[in-house]
């Protein structure tokens, strides 16, 4: 059973502006779209079910902020495709007949509030998650939830700490999410080792408060994971610059300071992102040689892929094909 089945939910979170004649009928495609996709993913099947069974106390409070995720991100699905229909000769704008048409600003203006407020509805409901886990188990227990923890980047908050030019957006996350596993496997596991990375993702999971030296690692394999991630997928993705950063581009969001990245701006920001990652795994490995030994990361210091400070001696790098400047 859909979360939300009515207009007056609809109003009650958008506002008046909202007409009751025969409005959910053209929002319930995307609302329901909403909710089985991005919400589902999201808090799984367990924890939608419960929210569906009147319930009270806290739960009702995770309702309330589900609601508003749902209306707000499918209004904002709604908003473009409505403007159009299709004709015997082809794709037009449709304007009802009683109503003044808007001007492009103003119709930016309304995407953009939009956009903000789907987004947000999205960031508050997995904050207020995240700070009551203990009190919805079917959440917990998900596997929606599990899934996210084995990650070394769990959230889009940890994403955008780990790569600013990111906006913190879960829509952003999740697409960039089924690149992720390979891309840790490829970058991170690779540097620290199979059995130092399944002890670091194994304390993640389980939720195991971290030391210091583990808490480093974390975060410096984040700032490897993160940019090698968003350079995975640049081939295979649209994105847009947005004012607060890189973002998946979405058929509704035509918006002017949002277009999406042409040829060379495409090319600059893997440039970008590969050099980050080159110097992130440079750092990450050196703060695994400086920190190992036989009480700290015993599995990377146990390993092949331990090179004691000062064992090597330093050699001209291979500036080969390079240019170089000369006076």
């Amino acid at each position: 059973m859909n979360l939300v089945t009515t207009i007056d939910q609809v109003r009650e979170v958008v506002g008046n502006a909202i007409r009751k004649e025969n409005t959910f009928e053209v929002l319930k495609p995307f609302l329901n779209g909403v909710e089985e996709t991005l919400i589902h993913d999201l808090i799984g099947q367990d924890q939608l079910d419960e929210l569906a069974s009147s319930p009270t106390g806290i739960t009702a409070e995770l309702l309330s902020l589900v609601t508003k995720a749902i209306i707000w991100n499918g209004y904002l699905d709604a908003w473009y495709h409505t403007f159009y229909q299709l004709g015997q000769t082809g794709i037009s704008r449709q304007r009802p007949k009683d109503t003044e048409g808007l001007f492009r600003y103003q119709e930016e203006n309304i995407q953009k509030d939009i956009l903000r407020k789907a987004d947000f509805a999205i960031e508050r409901l997995m904050e207020f998650l995240v700070q009551h886990v203990d009190e919805f188990p079917k959440w917990k227990e998900s596997a929606e939830h599990q899934t996210g923890h084995v990650y070394i980047i769990a959230t889009p908050a940890a994403l955008q700490v780990s790569l600013p030019e990111v906006t913190k957006s879960y829509r952003m996350y999740l697409v960039l999410r089924g690149y992720m596993a390979r891309v840790e496997r490829s970058t991170a596991k690779v540097t620290m080792g199979a059995a130092l990375y399944s002890a670091l993702t194994g304390k993640l999971k389980l939720g195991t408060q971290l030391d210091a030296n583990y808490r480093r690692l974390q975060e410096l394999s984040a700032e490897y994971v993160a940019p090698a991630t968003l350079l995975e997928a640049m081939p295979f993705i649209r994105v847009q610059f947005t004012p607060n950063g890189v973002r998946v581009m979405n058929v509704m969001n035509n918006l002017q300071d949002e277009t999406a990245i042409v040829d060379e701006q495409t090319k600059w920001l893997m440039d970008l992102l590969r050099e980050r990652s080159e110097n992130a795994r440079a750092e990450l490995r050196q703060f695994l040689n400086d920190t190992a030994s036989p009480a700290v990361f015993p599995e990377y210091f146990n390993s092949g892929l331990y090179v004691a400070p000062g064992s090597r001696e330093w050699m001209m790098p291979d500036n080969c094909g390079k240019k170089h400047f000369r006076m």
